[in-house]
């Protein structure tokens, strides 16, 4: 699982593997707490892999921590200032 969100913060994954991700968080919400994530990757797992980065964050939101992901999405990380490439428009 973690290679996998590895992957999605460098680049797209494949559909067979953003499924197996969904699955396994399925089976384990807890899992998001042991896979890495910080607020600061969140933009790059957003503008890869979209369907994966909500799914981590509705499985974050019971955590004390949501707050520091919601505050880089409201700053600009997400779609804005976070690295690289304008989104498509």
């Amino acid at each position: 699982m973690r290679d996998l969100v590895s992957k999605a913060l460098r680049g797209p994954l494949l559909p067979a593997q953003q499924q197996q991700v969904l699955s396994l968080l399925n089976a384990d919400p807890k899992l998001v707490h042991h896979i890495g994530l910080t607020p600061a990757q969140l933009p790059a797992l957003v503008e890869f892999t979209p369907v994966i980065a909500y799914e981590l964050l509705l499985k974050l939101m019971p955590s004390r921590h949501i707050g520091e992901y919601f505050q880089v999405w409201m700053c600009g990380g997400v779609g804005g200032e976070g690295g690289g490439g304008g989104g498509g428009g």
